[in-house]
């Protein structure tokens, strides 16, 4: 029983960027219906800026309330039953003062020699939001077959190896598994 393994090295050719747009109003409504605007600016911009639609998916969409900072009272000590009737008027429910509204894309490119001018693009655009940016490779399986080919070589040099060392020879392959991690982006 021997084992196979493989590092294949690849150019990372695709960003992923999630960028959003956080808008608020007075009422719900309004905090969509900002957002929507500014939304949709962002998303032309993008195919202005040569990204195709399939290379947008919505990621988040969010609609939460804001609450006004109201000061609660609360006795420093454990409250009685017969006391909590009396306190009742002291403590007071949050009150909405407006809602924030969220949109969140994913935006995959393959220019990365244009990705700083594409953010800036997306800023000016009316995103306010930037969660992240990663790098990948747009086909995995190429590297995978070349991975696989390389770990069978090496699993079979090891074992004919072995097989001389003993003064045997080798049969047939009795049983094959696979082990493989996904991609791991180098700096």
């Amino acid at each position: 029983s021997v084992t196979g393994s493989a590092q294949v090295r690849v150019q990372l050719d695709l960003a992923i960027v999630r960028v959003g747009v956080q808008t608020s109003g007075s009422e719900a409504a309004t905090a969509l219906d900002n957002n929507n605007e500014q939304m949709q600016a962002l998303l032309d911009a993008l195919q202005q800026a040569g990204v195709a639609e399939d290379d947008i998916q919505t990621q988040t969409i969010q609609l939460q309330p804001q609450y006004a900072n109201v000061p609660q009272a609360f006795p420093p000590q454990p409250v009685e039953p017969a006391q909590s009737e009396t306190m009742s008027d002291t403590t007071s429910a949050p009150e909405i003062t407006g809602y924030i509204a969220v949109n969140t894309v994913e935006v995959r490119t393959s220019d990365l020699a244009n990705l700083g001018s594409l953010l800036d693009t997306i800023v000016a655009a009316g995103a306010n939001q930037i969660a992240g940016i990663r790098f990948d490779i747009s086909d995995a399986n190429d590297a995978l077959t070349n991975a696989r080919d390389a770990a069978w070589q090496d699993a079979r040099q090891k074992a004919e190896q072995l097989a001389d060392l003993s003064g045997s020879e080798l049969g047939d392959v009795l049983t094959i598994s696979e082990f493989s991690r996904g991609p791991v982006p180098m700096a």
